[in-house]
């Protein structure tokens, strides 16, 4: 009898037990998939929730993992840059400073280029522009690199080497190919008849 009546009351222990251990595990599954869920909403373009998540997982997600956590700070950097917020320099330059071993950290560089390349603050992008390694640099991302840095460079007066980043994509068939020969030819011209004037005016 007592055998039993102590069965009984252990199953109800386990019963009451059970739903409690399930809620612990679930809660810290949640706040470990915040950047998973993130991620969703970064690749539909929903950066507003997307940021929120993000930085709700940098703030309270396993700090141990410095892979996730770093991802986390640079994809909440990229979709402040989509959004032009005002904090969205801040946060980019912050994780380049913060993990400076990360692999993303040339697309981050690149990922500033841009973003001022966008707003037109063309001194600004060709500095950005100027920290990238453009050897890691994908084959689909190298021809607009070279086409906005040279641009970038042609605004700021910087014709020389705005001359030989134009020279890079001018002979290839790419979507960047017209407009880097039209800017080429427009400086390489211009720097002819300089070149022209001078002589005539020392002859």
């Amino acid at each position: 009898m007592n055998r039993n009546k102590f069965i009984l009351i252990f199953s109800f222990l386990l019963l009451f037990l059970l739903p409690v251990s399930s809620q612990v595990q679930f809660t810290a599954k949640e706040i470990g998939s915040e950047f998973y869920r993130g991620m969703e909403l970064f690749n539909k373009e929903k950066y507003p929730a997307a940021i929120r998540l993000f930085d709700s997982f940098v703030r309270n997600g396993d700090k141990s993992n410095l892979i996730l956590v770093a991802d986390a700070e640079y994809y909440s950097s990229i979709a402040a840059l989509k959004l032009f917020n005002p904090d969205a320099e801040y946060r980019m330059m912050m994780f380049i400073y913060t993990h400076p071993e990360s692999p993303r950290i040339n697309d981050a560089r690149l990922e500033l280029g841009n973003y001022f390349y966008q707003n037109k603050n063309f001194r600004k992008a060709a500095d950005y522009y100027e920290t990238v390694n453009r050897q890691e640099l994908k084959s689909d991302k190298l021809t607009e690199y070279f086409f906005r840095f040279g641009y970038s460079l042609y605004i700021k007066g910087d014709q020389s080497k705005a001359l030989l980043m134009f020279s890079e994509i001018k002979d290839i068939d790419t979507e960047y190919t017209s407009p880097a020969v039209y800017y080429f030819s427009h400086i390489a011209y211009d720097r002819k008849c300089i070149r022209q004037r001078w002589k005539d005016s020392c002859g």
